[in-house]
């Protein structure tokens, strides 16, 4: 695979921004010419599929791997959904195949009417995992718990955190991990608030690793944690 960098701002809802970066995308497609555009995520789907009206002969697949923040706190954020839909809409139109990696995501863009009657539509396992790399199961007479996310409140970081200050008031010996950095989401964890946690020393925060290092930590660890809300 040839791999292209477009680099964009992937947080910012600014209109100006948007647009130019659009632009930066159709420039490339146009160079490329594909036969297929596959557009993952939020931003890129609005992209390429706004630049599918400019292709000759190129088929659109949008893959909906989460809808985020700005769904999950609808009333806080209703405005910027409206618009959101919209662009889902419109980008779209002349989408062949809809996939999806969860069917409440499916039912909402069938409910909102994103996915249009020429439309098919499908759900998947996920974005896979790399099974060479995978864990085996180990015995252990240390409980040692991992989670691995950006730190986001929508990741459930809240709960893991709570979560270990019950059982380590009961269960001392037993072990909580976290794995993840920050994000420029506006659901991103207070830093002010994940340096209380870390003071606190019930979890071990680890930061943002290597993946080398992701793996290890699974293989040392027994229960895998992500009580995300999506």
């Amino acid at each position: 695979a040839k791999c292209i960098n477009v680099e964009i701002d992937n947080q910012s809802i600014n209109t100006i921004k948007f647009i130019f970066d659009f632009y930066k995308f159709k420039k490339t497609i146009n160079k490329i010419k594909p036969s297929y555009l596959l557009g993952y995520t939020s931003k890129p789907i609005f992209y390429l599929g706004l630049a599918s009206f400019f292709t000759k002969n190129t088929k659109f697949i949008p893959m909906i791997t989460g809808l985020g923040y700005y769904f999950n706190r609808f009333n806080k954020k209703l405005i910027v959904k409206l618009i959101l839909i919209y662009l889902y809409r419109l980008s779209c139109i002349k989408a062949k195949i809809f996939i999806f990696q969860n069917k409440s995501d499916q039912k909402e863009f069938a409910d909102l009417k994103i996915i249009n009657k020429n439309s098919k539509s499908i759900v998947i396992n996920g974005s896979g995992v790399n099974l060479s790399n995978s864990c085996k199961k180990i015995f252990s007479n240390k409980i040692k718990f991992i989670m691995v996310s950006r730190l986001l409140y929508q990741k459930g970081l809240i709960e893991y955190v709570e979560a270990a200050r019950i059982v380590k008031n009961k269960f001392p010996k037993v072990e909580f991990v976290h794995v993840g950095g920050f994000d420029e989401s506006p659901d991103r964890i207070n830093k002010e608030i994940y340096d209380n946690w870390k003071k606190e020393k019930n979890i071990d925060f680890l930061g943002e690793v290597k993946i080398e290092k992701v793996y290890g930590l699974l293989k040392k660890s027994n229960i895998f944690v992500l009580p995300s809300y999506y």
